[in-house]
């Protein structure tokens, strides 16, 4: 098991202050990454510390759409004129890069004019993500209105669509949208932090060894022995994980600013290492060789976000405590998708993503499909939206744009973080 993410949540009110407040954060990450390795027992690696802002529509400033059409937005400034959103992304990019972070979220669009403003925001660096926050209902004095309307839906299109052309063609593994998504979820592109709290750090890791190893020895017991395995394996190492970094945070300066713990993401998050370590291969165990994607895969799945959801007492909880199953972030998982019939679809995911688990993640998709028909991502996003809404989950959505891309043609991204794969057909 490693730390994927150490995710700390900083308050940002206005640009001017952001590059002292990066800065703090930036050398708390750097102690609690130091201390996390050397202090835990047998040793931990943390793989990335990342900095999640507040939504940056609360200080960035005043999104006016120009008239002219387009990204090209104005901001009004507090002086006596206006600065264009591309001035102020240059400067973003500027301090984040100076700072040395890699990974910084400006956290979620909340309006039609903040979802449109994020490829210009995006294309400023590589260590920049954002995403956008969808809502499926609200409660209203009577019938329940829907609320995730259609512009929302144009506009997260829209950025799919103009991400596809960013840094080679992964401009969209930093963007993504969400549906009830917490504050102080640790995994980007959907991490924010809450304005009305203290500096907040939350985790993530990446466990499909603990999956592999509970399954490989279940035996006989079958699915309920490996997930009481998997169980017993992390509550005893996110227990310990926890407890030191709570016991860092405590061990700061008494004159220190004021630093919370927030919390751990249980999910289940597979590790591109390399097949050994694949999801597909627990679940194979059970359904058979070759089989994920077929009868016993759902039943494989309910066990796993069983565990990680409602069997790990005493860890504080956060952000989506469920199954992660990115196509392109597990080996088997790409290679299950690019069969000559694939083992698995979108809607497969989807129906996954109904017994807890976190919606389509890094999924390729074909950018003329989505050029063709953006009805059906719109619609996509609608059904995720209402499964968020009658499960009560958060949910997320990360498609990848192939650029000339066909339905069955293989990716060709050259990313240390993904694993190429065939192109899904939309739903």
């Amino acid at each position: 098991m490693k730390l994927r993410a150490l995710t700390i949540g900083i308050k940002i009110e206005s640009l001017e202050e952001l590059e002292g407040a990066l800065l703090r954060a930036a050398v708390l990450g750097d102690e609690l990454r130091k201390g996390i390795e050397a202090e835990l027992e047998g040793g931990m690696e943390v793989q990335t510390v990342r900095i999640a802002t507040n939504p940056f529509e609360e200080w960035i400033g005043c999104l006016d759409e120009n008239e002219e059409g387009g990204n090209d937005y104005t901001m009004a400034d507090s002086g006596s004129g206006t600065t264009s959103l591309a001035t102020k992304a240059t400067i973003i990019a500027q301090i984040i890069n100076a700072t040395g972070i890699e990974f910084c979220s400006l956290g979620p669009a909340l309006t039609v004019n903040g979802i449109r403003a994020i490829p210009t925001l995006l294309k400023a660096s590589s260590r920049i993500s954002a995403s956008a926050a969808l809502r499926c209902w609200e409660e209203r004095d009577g019938p329940e209105l829907e609320a995730l309307d259609e512009a929302k839906r144009d506009a997260v299109v829209e950025v799919m669509v103009a991400l596809a052309q960013v840094g080679e063609g992964l401009g969209n593994f930093r963007f993504a949208a969400g549906v009830d998504i917490e504050p102080n979820t640790p995994f980007f592109p959907v991490a924010f932090h809450d304005a009305s709290k203290p500096t907040t750090v939350s985790i993530g890791t990446e466990n499909s060894d603990l999956v592999v190893e509970a399954f490989e020895n279940a035996g006989e017991e079958g699915i309920v022995g490996a997930a009481q395995r998997l169980q017993t394996a992390m509550n005893t190492r996110l227990l310990s994980l926890e407890a030191l970094v709570r016991r860092l945070l405590l061990a700061r300066p008494a004159d220190a600013p004021v630093v919370v713990y927030g919390g751990i993401d249980t999910s289940i998050n597979p590790s591109i290492g390399g097949p050994n370590h694949s999801l597909v291969r627990a679940y194979e165990m059970v359904v058979g060789e070759g089989r994920f994607g077929k009868s016993g895969t759902l039943a494989v799945s309910e066990a796993l976000t069983r565990v990680v959801y409602n069997g790990l007492p005493g860890l504080k909880k956060v952000g989506f405590c469920g199954l992660m199953l990115p196509a392109m972030e597990d080996h088997l998982l790409a290679a299950r998708a690019s069969q000559h019939v694939p083992a698995y679809g979108i809607s497969d995911l989807l129906a996954f993503s109904a017994v807890c688990g976190v919606g389509i993640d890094t999924v390729p998709v074909s950018l003329p499909e989505i050029q063709a028909a953006p009805t059906r991502v719109k619609a996509l996003l609608l059904d995720m939206a209402a499964l968020s809404r009658k499960k009560g989950r958060p949910l997320a959505c990360r498609l990848f744009p192939v650029v000339g891309g066909k339905v069955g043609d293989m990716t060709t991204f050259d990313s240390p973080y993904l694993v190429n794969c065939a192109i899904f057909a939309l739903p």
